[in-house]
């Protein structure tokens, strides 16, 4: 699964990386429409990154949704 990470983020970003390498995700420094998860701490942030994963869920079954952050990647 390939994600992305955008925006400030409450736990440093390098942490971030590495827990989801080491799930087995493949964390990307851009979106395209291959993105299958965005991770941003402000989803409303407006930022490059989040205007092309919005566009990119326009596309013909996809979609967009907004989660919470219910525990830390492990």
């Amino acid at each position: 699964m390939k994600v992305a990470i955008t925006g400030e983020t409450e736990i440093a970003r390098e942490k971030l990386v590495e827990q989801a390498v080491r799930q087995g995700l493949n964390v990307m420094t851009s979106v395209s429409r291959h993105t299958s998860v965005l991770v941003a701490n402000d989803p409303g942030s407006g930022t490059a990154k989040a205007r092309q994963a919005l566009n990119n869920s326009a596309e013909p079954g996809r979609g967009t949704r907004r989660c919470r952050r219910s525990e830390p990647l492990r």
